[in-house]
């Protein structure tokens, strides 16, 4: 019985991960807050959707870390012999 009413009150994962979004849209009123806080204390996948919702929001806002991005310097005869390659695949 209690399970009963626990789960209709966390809701489901499709209905969490609607609101996952909505939430990162705008602010979801107190009473469905609690209802996706707790969801996703139950949930670990729906935590982990909605962790990764917030960091895709995260880099299409603010772009990629500079940090996690890899410089390369080519030197001309490595330009020249890429050049060379790609030429003769065609």
């Amino acid at each position: 019985m209690i399970r009963s009413l626990w789960l209709r009150f966390i809701g489901s994962c499709r209905e969490s991960t609607l609101l996952a979004s909505r939430a990162l849209d705008g602010r979801l009123p107190v009473g469905t807050r609690l209802r996706l806080f707790a969801h996703h204390l139950s949930c670990k996948a729906c935590q982990a959707y909605a962790r990764q919702l917030k960091q895709i929001r995260h880099l299409i806002r603010n772009g990629p870390d500079p940090a996690d991005s890899v410089s390369v310097h080519l030197t001309d005869d490595q330009k020249q012999a890429m050049k060379n390659h790609l030429k003769s695949n065609t």
